[in-house]
């Protein structure tokens, strides 16, 4: 036996260090010392082995067909209690004992925290074709890729003892039912909660940053209605037009509902204005009027059925007249 990997042996129950130059057996107790990287190799008296014709599907699907052969060929058979493993063109189907399941039960960490789990007869299978086998009770013949059931002890050549003198090492990791990995977050008590934390923190920020560009469209949007107004009245240019918006809507004398003069503001805003370029615009009690330059009177007449439809008020052009950049105007509606 020439391998460094550390390798546990389970036979009569009772877990033996195989590769060591220091005896070191184990009896099944509720707490066994192993060190961090082991694999299990079981004896062959806890299970029992047969094989099927390899089929082309997996997951799933395979488990199936595997439970319903093991169904026809061993009836009332407890198909919970098995693990199989692909090897060359055949399934070996491994059955275990109601021992080996309780073992499994009692020591669930042992067999999860194996880096592999397997045994001296399906070792034996991939590294020979044809042989028989002796685990001590049962004789198995390995032939063409299919496993069979001997009883005489006649041509018998391999054993486990065999195995184990001559073993370099586990190539197989069976996945016996009930055996669940554990996460490797065991071993780190602060990581799972650390990662929980990020998790949330994580959350949090992507949140806020949709709820922030939300936000920052809706701004937008409200920006650039401002700034048409802003366009439309005439106030864009100067240094504060929101202030001379403001000054121009609270001169003497002059009476006006905030709500009311922003939706004039929206009306305006939203009519088409092609060729039409406004100056300013006064309010003065229900009266609002509306100062610009149209292209030419064709325009003029467009832009004040345009006005009409949109606010639903008679519109009057109070005064027009043409100049080198086109009809300068004003048009006036009760509001």
């Amino acid at each position: 036996m020439n391998t460094s990997e550390k390798i546990y042996y389970l036979k009569d129950d009772k877990l033996k260090l195989l590769n060591s130059t220091i005896s070191s057996e184990f009896e099944l107790v509720a707490e066994i010392p192993l060190p961090q990287k082991y694999s299990l190799l079981i004896d062959d008296e806890y299970l029992f082995y047969m094989s099927m014709p390899k089929v082309n599907v997996t997951g799933k699907k395979l488990t199936a067909i595997v439970k319903n052969f093991v169904s026809t060929k061993l009836p009332g058979e407890d198909i919970s209690l098995l693990a199989f493993l692909v090897l060359g063109n055949s399934i070996v189907i491994t059955i275990i004992s109601e021992r080996f399941k309780e073992i499994i039960t009692s020591h669930m960490l042992m067999f999860s925290n194996a880096i592999k789990v397997s045994s001296p007869f399906i070792e034996l299978i991939s590294r020979y074709s044809d042989f028989i086998y002796f685990d001590g009770n049962k004789i198995y013949e390995i032939k063409d890729n299919s496993i069979s059931n001997k009883s005489t002890y006649e041509d018998v050549a391999l054993n486990s003892e065999q195995f184990i003198e001559d073993m370099d090492g586990l190539l197989n990791n069976i996945r016996f039912p009930f055996v669940k990995k554990k996460s490797r977050l065991h071993n780190f008590p602060m990581l799972l909660p650390a990662v929980s934390l990020a998790s949330l923190y994580l959350i949090f920020v992507i949140g806020n940053i949709i709820s922030v560009s939300k936000y920052k469209k809706i701004e937008a949007e409200y920006s650039t209605m401002l700034s048409t107004i802003y366009t439309e009245t005439g106030v864009a240019g100067t240094a504060d037009p929101y202030g001379v918006l403001l000054s121009r809507a609270n001169k003497k004398n002059i009476s006006f509902d905030g709500e009311r003069l922003i939706k004039i503001l929206d009306e305006i805003s939203t009519v088409p204005k092609e060729d039409i370029q406004l100056e300013s615009f006064s309010y003065r009690d229900k009266s609002f009027r509306v100062n610009g330059i149209a292209k030419d009177f064709t325009v003029l007449e467009k832009f004040e059925k345009e006005m009409e439809i949109k606010t639903k008020e008679e519109v009057t052009i109070t005064d027009s007249k043409t100049s080198q950049n086109g009809v300068v105007f004003s048009l006036r509606y009760e509001k």
